[in-house]
C-alpha cells in the first residue's frame, strides 16, 4: 500500500477533504525505499502505527506473514474512511473557514488540540468563545465572524507553535523541528 493507494481511494470523498489529504499523508507517512506504507512501533504506547493510524487509537489491525514480516490487513479505503470521519469531521473542518478547517484538522490529528487551538486564537482575535476543545455550534459559528480567515488560521498556527514549544524539552529536539516545518508546510499549502 502506497500514499497514491490512500489518495486514490478518496475519490468519493468531497474535494476540500481530497486536498487536505493529499497535503497531510505526506506529513504522517515516511514510505518505505519502494514507496510502501509500513509498519511501525513508535514504542508509545499505541502499538503498530501505519499510515499515521495506530492499533490503539484508530484500530489498526496487524498481522505477522508466515514469512515473519508484519502485515498491515487495513484497506486503502479503510485509511480513508477513518481520516474523514475520526478526523476531519470529528472537527467539523468541512463546516469552517477554507484555511482555518484545514489547519484545525490537522492539529486535530497531531494533537488532539485542534479546536482548543482554534478557540485560543479566536479569543487572541477577539471573538470570546468558551475554550472547551469541542467544536459545537458556538465554536463554528463564531469562525465566520472573524472577518480574515486567513489570519485566522494564521493564528491556529501561532497557538499551535506555542503549544509545541512549551512541550518540547520533553521529547528530542528533532521533534520541535518537525513540528516547525510541518507548521510552516500547512500555513504555505492552506493560509496564504
Amino acid at each position: 500500500m502506497t500514499i497514491q493507494d490512500l489518495i486514490n481511494a478518496a475519490d468519493d470523498e468531497p474535494p476540500r477533504f481530497q486536498k487536505w489529504l493529499a497535503w497531510v499523508l505526506p506529513e504522517e507517512i515516511e514510505p518505505d525505499s519502494q514507496g510502501n506504507i509500513p509498519v511501525e512501533n513508535q514504542h508509545d504506547g499505541a502499538g503498530y502505527t501505519v499510515a499515521g493510524m495506530t492499533q490503539r487509537d484508530d484500530g489498526v489491525t496487524v498481522i505477522t506473514s508466515p514469512g515473519g514480516q508484519l502485515v498491515c490487513t487495513n484497506s486503502p479505503a479503510w485509511f480513508v474512511s477513518k481520516y474523514y470521519a475520526k478526523y476531519w469531521n470529528g472537527c467539523r473542518a468541512g463546516d469552517l473557514p477554507m484555511g482555518v478547517g484545514e489547519c484545525v484538522a490537522n492539529f486535530f490529528l497531531n494533537t488532539g488540540r485542534g479546536v482548543r487551538f482554534l478557540q485560543l486564537a479566536l479569543c487572541d482575535r477577539g471573538i470570546p468563545v468558551t475554550v472547551d476543545n469541542i467544536i459545537g455550534p458556538q465554536t463554528t459559528n463564531s469562525t465566520w465572524k472573524d472577518p480574515n480567515s486567513k489570519a485566522l488560521a494564521q493564528a491556529i498556527c501561532a497557538r499551535a507553535m506555542a503549544y509545541y514549544t512549551s512541550i518540547a524539552p520533553n521529547y528530542p529536539p528533532e521533534d520541535l523541528e518537525d513540528w516547525t516545518r510541518r507548521t510552516s508546510d500547512l500555513q504555505s499549502a492552506f493560509c496564504q
